[in-house]
């Protein structure tokens, strides 16, 4: 069942009391507690995190107001059941309770390595997940976050299915901020389309392999800066 708060892990960053959220990563090159919600999908897409597929995410529970700090764990496996739910992936995100008592580890599904942007909305997505209680629909949750609010229509077409990235910005926000989901399409196009154009560029090159005519495929659909 991929809607439990799962068993108990020990969280080796210790115990923190932060005055707003924070990414932690417990590999040798980035250990330690970010603000940064840019910094931490930095190291989030680096070889390590790549390879593990989770990080640390501690929150201050009186930011999201009158709710306990482990109903608040609750409220973030809420938001990825939801999430990916909607999207129909069947390899899901898993939220492991931690000795902190404000703190998770997110075992992040497959789908959010699938591009540095994907990863980039994980986090988005995880920073407001404390306040997904049962109250309240999904779209009021992206209007509380000024991030997710100025992002909303981007964020439906990534969930419509649309995860293909073909800009040339780096992080959601910069990529989307105040675009219309008409605005976003140039930039989220379905995977199934960059598939096909690399399926028929392997056909007209038979001696190129297949990751070449996939990074050439991605080329073509790339936006101009």
């Amino acid at each position: 069942m991929s809607f439990n708060l799962h068993e108990q892990v020990d969280c080796p960053l210790g115990q923190t009391y932060p005055n707003r959220d924070k990414f932690g990563f417990d590999n040798v090159s980035n250990r330690g507690w970010f603000t940064c919600r840019e910094t931490a999908t930095t190291y989030l897409w680096g070889p390590v995190s790549q390879a593990r597929k989770y990080l640390f995410y501690c929150f201050e529970p009186a930011a999201f107001g009158g709710w306990d700090a482990y109903s608040q764990k609750w409220h973030i496996v809420r938001m990825f059941d939801y999430v990916e739910s909607r999207m129909g992936w069947w390899d899901r995100t898993r939220i492991h309770d931690t000795n902190n008592y404000n703190a998770v580890k997110v075992q992040l599904s497959g789908g959010w390595f699938q591009n540095s942007m994907a990863a980039s909305l994980a986090l988005l997505l995880l920073r407001v997940g404390p306040r997904f209680n049962d109250h309240i629909s999904f779209d009021y949750l992206l209007s509380l976050d000024p991030y997710s609010n100025t992002t909303k229509p981007s964020i439906y077409r990534f969930l419509d299915g649309y995860q293909h990235y073909c800009g040339y910005e780096t992080g959601w926000v910069n990529a989307f901020v105040n675009h219309s989901y008409n605005d976003a399409s140039r930039k989220l196009i379905h995977r199934s389309q960059v598939e096909q154009c690399a399926a028929h560029i392997r056909s007209q090159r038979i001696n190129l392999s297949d990751s070449a005519a996939w990074l050439e495929a991605c080329r073509q659909f790339r936006l101009a800066a």
